[in-house]
């Protein structure tokens, strides 16, 4: 058994150094389907054939009997480290962004209702629709939001993709790009494009060295450098499929993101709730507890 250990320790370690592509994980439930089968053929021998077994037939059952335990066991353990060690996230990472989705319709502002939980685990493809209910969440198990208006990302993810904003958005099957937004409420699913007097636009209030500053996820001429949002090494975060919200898990420092589908200029936009900390007259959170 001690062997066993140290083989999954040091088959580990080689699959972290030289095989870091590879998704362990995915051939968990196969091994364990086959340990499974494995331990139901050898009760079967032990039971209808106990009185045939000699004291070293049924030694080597009982060796066949951990081998099926421990081999799964330890190959999910080893599968577990390795797709921590090898992820984008660098292990399992619990954050949380606030934000808000604003849409202009016939000259007047309205604020999004995602679709609550209940509706929308009526119809999901992430998990069994008992699952869903029971954890309350709209969006995946990694991704989702609980009727908050708070962004949950937990797990570990595997690369920068899978946890984007526009990632966010489609595990609840909608959509937001620079010119595209699609959100299900409980009434109807909402499709905003760009056209030629409406622009979306997302703005980021982050927590910066203590403070509080508002940025854009833009690709717009119309702002300078300095007033698009950043990721951490320093690149300019010029569409939703960039942005990934930073790593904090309560306020004072969450991210507060505000999305708002209007003919407001971005420039214009952008200079509004840095002055007011409102926009269009309502109040716009800046502290990172909510909106």
């Amino acid at each position: 058994m001690a062997g066993a250990v140290v083989i999954s320790v040091l088959a580990t370690a080689a699959a972290i150094q030289y095989q870091p592509e590879i998704n362990l994980i995915n051939y968990v439930m196969p091994i364990i389907y086959a340990a499974g089968l494995s331990i139901l053929v050898l009760a079967s021998i032990s039971f209808y054939r106990e009185e045939d077994l000699n004291l070293r037939n049924k030694k080597i059952l009982m060796n066949g009997f951990l081998i099926a335990v421990l081999v799964p066991s330890l190959y999910a353990a080893g599968a577990f480290v390795h797709q921590s060690q090898t992820s984008w996230s660098g292990g399992e990472i619990h954050w949380h962004a606030d934000y808000e989705v604003i849409v202009e319709e016939n000259g007047e502002y309205k604020q999004l209702d995602l679709i609550d939980p209940q509706n929308f685990c009526k119809q999901t493809t992430h998990e069994s629709p008992t699952m869903c209910s029971l954890n309350d969440r709209t969006g995946s198990t990694k991704y989702h939001e609980h009727n908050d208006d708070r962004i949950h990302l937990e797990g570990i993810f595997r690369e920068r993709e899978e946890a984007t904003l526009a990632a966010f958005f489609e595990t609840f099957g909608g959509k937001l790009t620079n010119t595209k937004l699609k959100y299900p409420t409980n009434e109807r699913v909402v499709e905003k494009a760009e056209g030629s007097d409406k622009t979306i636009k997302i703005l980021v209030n982050k927590g910066v060295g203590g403070n509080r500053e508002w940025c854009a996820i833009t690709q717009s001429s119309s702002l300078d450098e300095e007033d698009i949002c950043r990721t951490p090494e320093g690149e300019l975060v010029t569409t939703p499929s960039k942005y990934v919200i930073s790593p904090y898990k309560r306020g004072p420092t969450l991210d507060d993101i505000f999305i708002v589908y209007d003919s407001n200029p971005y420039i214009q936009a952008l200079d509004e709730v840095r002055k007011n900390d409102k926009y269009e007259g309502m109040e716009i959170s800046k502290d990172g507890e909510g909106f």
